[in-house]
């Protein structure tokens, strides 16, 4: 952020900013700025309490949890885990987590002396964790879910997931054996029926031909899963008999509307 700072300035003719007077901005925002996120988490955390009213103290509710990294391909050493409450859409508690200290690493590098072991022993690190990138949503969730109690009030007894959460496996026994349910997120669902049918296609260049698994037909066999999914929530056996159904109604449509093309083109 610095070299990119630096070069707007250098492009609109400003004053540039030194690295130290960069560093005490960006010191001072992130102070304001966790204060302002940490009093918007407990205000959220607040209406859950006032929503979901109980004669316990403690207010079982609902959220979904998700992590994001700084760089994709899980070769990142930062990342943040998120828990949204499912009844307002609001944060209510964040996990940030880093494997990378700029400060060791510097000392790593500094010969060893009385000065460089008493810098070590007096710096504040800012690695909280040790591990791959993959497991940073799974000890973020873990986390965020042992102190929601202590820290909210709340107890997070329903999880829901986007269908390739590896958290809930962690969270499950929180609060003690199976207090925690998972529940699947549809649309994440219906997202990953699409890339596995397109996963399919690629790899079987049969597959793509016209009159086959072409891009059309897959998101219209997506959005029909969909449907089918939600309007049968609990149903499995009329959850199977509707994908079925709008399966082969769809496919039988596909069929006519490639072989009216094809006589139209004809004449």
């Amino acid at each position: 952020m610095f070299s990119a700072g630096f070069k707007l300035c250098g492009t609109l003719n400003l004053p540039k900013l030194s690295k130290t007077a960069y560093t005490n901005h960006e010191n001072k925002l992130m102070l304001v700025n966790s204060e302002v996120s940490e009093l918007s988490m407990q205000k959220a955390a607040s209406e859950l309490l006032v929503l979901h009213p109980t004669k316990n103290k403690i207010v079982e509710c609902g959220i979904s949890v998700d992590g994001t990294w700084q760089r994709r391909g899980y070769s990142s050493m930062n990342g943040c885990v998120a828990a949204l409450s499912v009844d307002t859409g609001k944060v209510v508690d964040i996990e940030i987590m880093s494997s990378y200290c700029p400060t060791c690493r510097k000392i790593s590098k500094m010969p060893r002396s009385i000065e460089s072991e008493t810098f070590a022993a007096d710096h504040v690190c800012h690695s909280n964790f040790q591990g791959s990138a993959l497991k940073m949503e799974a000890v973020g969730a873990t986390t965020i879910l042992q102190r929601s109690i202590v820290k909210q009030g709340l107890k997070y007894a329903h999880y829901y997931g986007d269908g390739d959460s590896k958290g809930f496996i962690s969270v499950k026994y929180t609060y003690g054996k199976d207090s925690v349910t998972k529940y699947e997120c549809i649309g994440h669902v219906q997202k990953r029926v699409g890339a596995r049918l397109r996963k399919l296609k690629s790899k079987n260049k049969n597959l793509s031909r016209k009159g086959k698994l072409t891009d059309s037909f897959i998101d219209r066999l997506q959005n029909y899963y969909g449907i089918a999914v939600r309007s049968n929530v609990g149903n499995l056996s009329g959850l199977q008999q509707k994908c079925y159904c709008g399966f082969v109604s769809l496919l039988i449509k596909c069929r006519e509307t490639d072989a009216w093309a094809v006589s139209h083109r004809k004449r």
